[in-house]
C-alpha cells in the first residue's frame, strides 16, 4: 500500500498524513457513500466481493478508515460518515496487486449522499499499446556552467489492460524508462512518478509503477553541466512519441537540429521561449540537436587555460627570436682587420680595428637544442603530461639559458 499512501499525500499536502490513526470514525453522522466497482477489461469477471478501504481525513490529516466489500454486482455502500466541510474520503481497492481509486476524493458538499465509482482492469506484461502523446524538453534556466531542464508530457495506454511489467517476460519490473543526457545531476520527479517506484539506471532512471489504461501526466527535472559554447544532445525514446518539443529561452543562441522545425515562440512566466518540434518519433529512434551560443566561461576547463598559456609562451618566444634575428641583420657589417701605417718602420703607430668574434658552432648547436627542449615542454604541457608547476619551472630555466646564449658578444678594442 506504499503507492496508495503516496497517492493520498499527493492529493492533500505532502507530509501531513499520519501513518497511524484511530481505526474507527470519531464523529458519526448521516453521510453515505454509494459506489460501483466495474472491471474495464473486455470479457473479464465481475468485480464481486472485493475489499474497499475508505481512508478518512479531517483537516487534511488521516483520522481513520472503514472497510467494506462489494456485493455480487460490484456495488458498495458506506454510511454513518461525518459530512463537515473539513472531511475528505478516499475509497481505494487493490486488484491483482494494483491500487485503483476514483478520479477525485469524496466530499459531502452537495448533501449527505455522495457517489464514487471505481474501474479496475486485468493486467498485461507487455507494453505494446503504450505511447507518449507528447513530450516537452524545457530549458528553464541557463547559467555559464549549467542548464536547468524540465521534461514533461503525457503517456497514454489506450488498451483495456494495465501494463504491469513481468521480469520473466520483459527482463525487469520496469514499466517506463527515461534516458537522460550524460552528466545529468539532481534528478527530481515532479508529477506522475511515485518516488518509491523509481530506480536509477546507467543512462537515466525508470519507474516500476504499473501503467493503467488512460492518460497520465508526468514531469521531472534535472541539472546538466556544460563547459563549451556548443552542446550536442540526443533523446532516445522507448515508446512512440506523437510530438516532441524542445523549448529554449533567449540565453540559448541557436538550435541546430535535423528533423526539427522552428514552431515560433511562446511566453512562459513572462519570458520569451522558442519552440522546435519533431513529429511522430518512432520507438528506439534518436532526436539529435545542438545548442549553440551558450554563455560558457572562456576557460571552462583547466586544460583550456594551460593550452592558452602554452600558446602565448610560444608566440612570445617566436617574437623574441624574430626580433633578435632582425636586429642582427639590420646592424651594419663591421670592417675586417686593417693595419694602417705611415712607413715600414712605424708599424707600432698603426691602429687595429677588429669585428666581433663569430659564434662558435658549439653555441649554435646548444641554442638549437634549447629551442627544441622548450618546444617539447610546450607539447607535454598541452597534452597534460606535465603539471603547471613543473612546466613553468623547467621552461624558465631553458629560457634563461637561451637568453644567455643569445646575448651579443663584447666588442674588442
Amino acid at each position: 500500500m506504499t503507492a496508495v499512501r503516496l497517492w493520498l499525500a499527493a492529493l492533500v499536502v505532502a507530509g501531513l498524513l499520519a501513518t497511524g490513526g484511530a481505526s474507527t470514525i470519531m464523529a458519526q453522522d448521516a453521510g453515505v457513500i454509494e459506489g460501483q466497482v466495474t472491471n474495464g477489461t473486455a470479457g473479464a469477471s465481475s468485480a464481486a466481493d472485493l475489499e474497499i478501504i475508505v481512508h478518512v481525513l479531517k483537516n487534511r490529516q488521516k483520522t481513520g478508515e472503514q472497510h467494506v466489500r462489494t456485493d455480487g454486482a460490484g456495488r458498495f455502500r458506506v454510511d454513518g460518515l461525518a459530512t463537515g466541510a473539513d472531511m475528505l474520503y478516499f475509497p481505494i481497492l487493490e486488484y491483482r496487486g494494483i491500487a485503483y481509486y476514483p478520479d477525485r476524493p469524496v466530499m459531502f458538499d452537495g448533501g449527505p449522499l455522495s457517489r464514487s465509482d471505481i474501474t479496475v482492469f486485468e493486467t498485461t506484461p507487455t507494453a505494446d499499446a503504450l505511447s507518449f502523446e507528447r513530450l516537452n524538453m524545457l530549458v528553464m534556466a541557463v547559467s555559464p556552467t549549467t542548464l536547468t531542464i524540465m521534461e514533461m508530457g503525457a503517456v497514454t495506454n489506450p488498451g483495456d489492460r494495465t501494463f504491469a511489467a513481468d521480469a520473466a517476460v520483459t527482463g525487469s519490473a520496469r514499466t517506463l524508462r527515461f534516458p537522460l543526457p550524460p552528466g545529468a545531476t539532481q534528478i527530481s520527479a515532479q508529477a506522475g512518478l511515485p518516488v518509491d517506484t523509481l530506480e536509477t539506471m546507467p543512462d537515466g532512471f525508470a519507474t516500476t509503477d504499473p501503467v493503467r489504461p488512460g492518460r497520465r501526466e508526468i514531469a521531472f527535472s534535472y541539472q546538466l553541466p556544460y563547459d563549451t559554447a556548443n552542446l550536442d544532445l540526443n533523446r532516445v525514446f522507448a515508446f512512440p512519441v506523437g510530438t516532441f518539443t524542445l523549448i529554449v529561452p533567449d540565453e540559448v543562441g541557436g538550435v541546430v537540429a535535423s528533423g526539427m522545425a522552428l514552431q515560433g515562440s511562446t511566453e512562459l512566466g513572462g519570458r520569451p521561449f522558442r519552440q522546435y518540434v519533431a513529429e511522430r518519433v518512432s520507438p528506439g529512434s534518436e532526436v539529435r540537436f545542438r545548442l549553440t551560443g551558450l554563455p560558457a566561461p572562456m576557460f571552462g576547463r583547466p586544460r583550456d587555460l594551460g593550452l592558452l598559456v602554452s600558446g602565448i609562451g610560444a608566440v612570445l618566444l617566436a617574437g623574441f627570436l624574430g626580433f633578435t634575428i632582425w636586429r642582427r641583420r639590420a646592424r651594419p657589417a663591421p670592417p675586417t682587420t686593417l693595419t694602417l701605417a705611415t712607413s715600414a718602420d712605424t708599424t707600432e703607430a698603426g691602429r687595429t680595428m677588429t669585428s666581433a668574434p663569430p659564434v662558435p658552432s658549439s653555441q649554435a648547436s646548444e641554442r638549437q637544442a634549447l629551442l627544441e627542449a622548450i618546444a617539447r615542454l610546450d607539447e607535454q604541457f598541452a597534452a597534460g603530461e606535465l603539471d603547471a608547476t613543473a612546466y613553468e619551472s623547467q621552461r624558465a630555466e631553458q629560457k634563461t639559458r637561451l637568453l644567455a646564449l643569445s646575448a651579443p658578444a663584447a666588442v674588442a678594442r
